[in-house]
């Protein structure tokens, strides 16, 4: 599991688990708010009772009212922040369980063990459990609002979309019930009350004062509290304490004269207030805190008093809440304790900058990054900030929390940063692993210039690291402004020369298959990440292997094989699953790969979802190639949908990023990027000027970068006319990508190749390259490199002789190619100065298909899905009818085709140029 900020206890035996297990007991005289308990009743049956409202609004209460009034056997799970650890909270559910169904989750049952919590394994073990039951059980899930974990979240929906007759849920909640559980209200299963629903009517407020206060309130006087308080049952709780040793009303006057906020202060405070001077101490100096437990108050204070001040408050009923099993960490409501922060602003000077620093000591030595920085920022201190920062900001790294920690640097003030070396250089470091260079030169330069004066503050380990990390930045940053430029030998000599201890440098770990990959040395590529997968997975580092997966994936989709690009990426998925990876946000960084795929199959909406979850961490941790690609990407899935404008935004946002950081190499490949989108888009002038702006490739020296030039070259004379000069690019290109391995571009010069033969001339000699070409697109599953070049492979396509074809999986795809290009070629519109588009960029061969009435309408609309290759189902929803009907006009197609299957109406419908 991930490490968290929060104490792990395991949970055994029944002291640990009796606080979060236990139902509260019900404290005083209580409302009967028989409307709400009647309709709890009637939802016996319901798979999910939910009960939601503002906090102090009486959620718990009513749901313990309900349990003991009907005597339902439940088991209870109070639930706090520390519980979206996903193996807490299965372990305290599986506890909880065991209480009520011991025979059906036994204490030492090895299959919990081997399960621990595994996202869907965990909720599949509950459900078999569950599934044994013989009388009705409810599981009360209370405040269920602290629980952000999308692992408890599934396992909960899974839970619930069960046939599991006798397990119910109860969950009570400040926040609405997640819109994966609504659906369970549509199939009437599910019984909610509303957060209006909670609100205290007129009669539930004088019930309430009836039962609580020794003093009468007037009809006008409780309506009057009843409106300021919103009927807020927490608010009615805090007046009735401040009313507590009061005989009379004379107070009211002054509290009903205040706005709902003041009245609110107004009563905390006079609780506060009453406390003896002790008390109130521990109460100022706890609530500053966002938790707190009794080691970080005695070392705060110095005092030793911590266990009876706590009992105290217990007693005393001031809003204390338990943030885990073993009664550790603990918290104040949060009314309670913005009340307790304003009277402690009245304090000598001082106190509240004192308990911050103090906290956010304890908080870094013990661990708690997060909580240790936002503690020494409260202190208003930025150059105390700055010294745990540097004490503990690694840690974030390690964990690969990147966005955490841009976030925590962002916060210091540019003066104090500055001045401080190590955090620059931490700063530095994930710049140039991301490659956001604009600045580092410089900043490096600098530091280099003024070592001695901007080191003299550090002494020991940190002025090694400062040193080491200097000296490594001097040799290796050379290395990220052209990597495909450098030798490998050169590369490896550098990696022995320089320190190898920081394991947080897992980029560097990737310059050699990168610099193969940029050089388009695929095989050597493979060879170096399988030279450190060992190093990389042993690491345990979340986003080296993620990378590690995203560049071999990428590596063998360019050598043209996607089904082993499918294989890899279903490892990744097994991989990450095993080492509870699945959820962490880096793992977004592997749909890239996937969208890839799903844009090479041409199912554009799988294609955009991959990408846009792709895109949401990308650009958050500000990772530079991978934001300049999802762009990329984008604009092409925009381009495929005929949603030219956004894909033109597309094109503006890759700019835009490669400007920002400041990378030649990455300005470089975005140029190229913007040149061959536009040409897509038709706009050769533009296309040419930026493949004019840099120099150009040395035609001896072979890139990824040279293979796009050339490829986009040799595209924009095409579309000029000029089929003589592409086939001469695309001949001598083809035979070096054939050397390198890059099947995939293989594959586009081939597509381009055929159509330049064929505007010759050379039908056959381009029949010939197309058939190959059909051939290695069918057997991987490319179908999007065709469409790209519709307009220009249509007329080969159509005039390519049908010989009978090999098996009908295979005869089903070309003919969906060849039926999806025509269809493209037909559909795009003319472009200026090519009235009705024709000429080069559309071949006036290709024309609309004519039916000549034989097929009706509909028929047609169906034939040319099932030649794209959809099955009878996705037909039905493609169309809105039914699959009955999707049949019937099949039926009537073969007899009007006089074709026994698709594949010979496919092909009956090919000869009349119908698709």
């Amino acid at each position: 599991m991930k490490k968290v900020d929060t104490p792990y206890v395991p949970v055994s035996g029944e002291g640990l688990i009796q606080t979060k297990l236990n139902m509260p007991p019900l404290k005083g005289p209580m409302v009967e708010r028989e409307n709400l308990l009647g309709r709890l009743s009637a939802g016996f049956d319901a798979r999910l009772v939910a009960v939601s409202g503002s906090a102090g609004s009486g959620k718990t209460s009513l749901v313990s009212q309900w349990i003991a009034r009907q005597h339902l056997r439940s088991v209870w799970y109070s639930i706090d922040e520390t519980d979206n650890d996903g193996e807490v909270f299965f372990r305290y559910l599986l506890n909880g369980l065991r209480k009520v169904e011991p025979d059906i989750f036994p204490p030492d049952d090895e299959a919990s063990r081997r399960t621990g919590f595994a996202g869907f394994p965990a909720a599949s073990f509950l459900i078999n459990g569950l599934a044994g039951l013989s009388t009705d059980l409810y599981l009360v899930l209370d405040d269920y609002h602290h629980i952000t974990s999308r692992e408890v979240h599934e396992i909960i929906v899974r839970l619930l979309n069960q046939p599991l007759d006798k397990f119910h849920l109860v969950i009570t909640s400040r926040y609405a019930v997640p819109a994966a559980l609504t659906q369970l209200k549509i199939r009437n299963q599910m019984v909610h009350i509303t957060p209006e629903e909670m609100r205290f009517t007129m009669e539930e407020t004088e019930e309430f004062f009836r039962l609580n206060l020794s003093i009468n309130l007037s009809p006008r006087q409780i309506e009057d509290l009843n409106r300021h308080m919103e009927g807020w049952a927490g608010g009615l709780r805090l007046f009735t304490l401040s009313l507590k040793d009061k005989n009379t009303v004379e107070a009211m006057s002054a509290i009903l004269n205040k706005t709902l906020e003041e009245t609110s202060d107004y009563l905390i405070s006079e609780v506060i207030d009453r406390q003896p001077e002790k008390v109130r101490h521990f109460l100022s100096v706890t609530a500053l805190l966002d938790r707190f437990s009794l080691e970080l108050y005695h070392e705060i204070t110095g005092f030793s008093d911590g266990r009876g001040m706590i009992d105290y408050v217990e007693r005393n009923n001031l809003f204390l809440t338990h943030l885990d099993q073993s009664d550790a960490w603990y918290r104040y409501h949060h009314l309670f304790a913005k009340a307790l922060k304003k009277r402690v602003h009245t304090l000598p000077g001082g106190f509240e900058a004192d308990v911050y620093r103090k906290a956010a000591l304890w908080f870094g030595n013990n661990g708690f990054a997060e909580d240790a920085f936002r503690h020494a920022f409260l202190s208003g201190d930025m150059e105390f900030a700055a010294d745990v920062m540097e004490d503990h900001l690694t840690v974030l790294y390690e964990r690969n929390e990147i966005i955490s920690f841009r976030r925590w640097l962002s916060k210091l003030p540019h003066h104090v940063f500055r001045k401080r070396a190590l955090l620059r250089i931490l700063d530095c470091r994930f710049r140039i692993e991301s490659l956001q260079l604009s600045d580092v030169s410089a900043i490096l330069v600098d530091m280099q210039g003024r070592k001695t004066e901007i080191l003299a503050r550090y002494t020991g380990a940190k002025r090694k690291f400062c040193d080491e990390m200097l000296r490594f930045f001097d040799a290796f940053f050379p290395c990220w402004y052209g990597p495909e430029e450098m030798e490998e030998g050169v590369l490896r000599r550098t990696m022995l020369q320089t320190f190898d201890r920081d394991r947080l440098l897992y980029g560097m770990k990737f310059l050699i298959p990168f610099h193969h990959f940029r050089r388009g040395e695929m095989a050597p590529a493979r060879k170096a990440l399988d030279e450190i997968s060992q190093e990389v997975f042993l690491s345990e580092n979340v986003l080296a292997v993620v990378m590690w997966f995203r560049l071999a994936a990428t590596v063998e989709r360019f050598q043209g094989r996607l089904h082993r690009v499918e294989d890899i990426l279903k490892e990744a998925a097994y991989s990450l699953d095993r080492h509870d990876m699945a959820h962490t946000p880096v793992r977004s960084m592997a749909d890239l790969e996937a969208a890839w795929m799903a844009y090479f199959h041409n199912d554009l909406d799988k294609a955009f979802r991959c990408a846009l979850s792709a895109l949401t961490y990308v650009a958050r941790a500000r990772f530079a190639f991978e934001l300049v690609d999802v762009n990329h990407l984008l604009a092409l899935i925009y381009i495929g949908q005929g949603k030219i404008d956004r894909a033109k935004g597309r094109i503006r946002r890759i700019e835009a990023a490669a400007s920002a950081l400041g990378a030649p190499v990455l300005n470089a490949l975005a140029n190229l990027f913007v040149a061959r989108l536009s040409m897509m888009l038709g706009n050769l002038d533009l296309a040419e000027n930026r493949l004019n702006e840099r120099e150009a490739e040395d035609a001896q020296f072979f890139s990824f970068r040279f293979v796009y030039e050339s490829m986009t070259k040799a595209e924009i004379v095409y579309r000029r006319g000029r089929f003589d000069d592409a086939v001469e690019i695309l001949t001598k290109l083809r035979s070096r990508c054939t050397s390198h391995g890059m099947m995939e571009a293989v594959l586009g010069i081939d597509l381009s190749l055929s159509a330049s033969y064929y505007r010759l001339g050379e039908k056959e000699r381009a029949g010939k390259i197309m058939e190959d070409a059909l051939s290695f697109a069918a057997r991987e599953g490319y179908v999007s490199p065709f469409l790209e070049l519709a307009d220009a492979v249509a007329p080969v396509l159509a005039d390519l002789p049908w010989s009978p074809l090999r098996d009908e999986r295979v005869s089903a795809y070309l003919a969906g190619i060849v039926r999806a290009c025509s269809v493209k070629a037909v559909e795009r519109p003319a472009k200026a100065g090519t009235p009705n588009g024709s000429g080069p960029d559309r071949p006036a061969s290709v024309k609309a298909p004519q039916t000549a009435g034989l097929l009706t309408k509909r028929e047609l609309e169906i034939l040319v899905l099932v030649a794209a290759g959809y099955k009878d189902q996705e037909i039905a929803e493609k169309v809105f009818v039914s699959l009955h009907t999707v049949k019937t006009h099949l039926k009537h197609i073969f007899e009007k085709l006089k074709a026994k299957n698709r594949v010979q109406a496919i092909r009956r419908a090919g000869e009349l140029n119908w698709l």
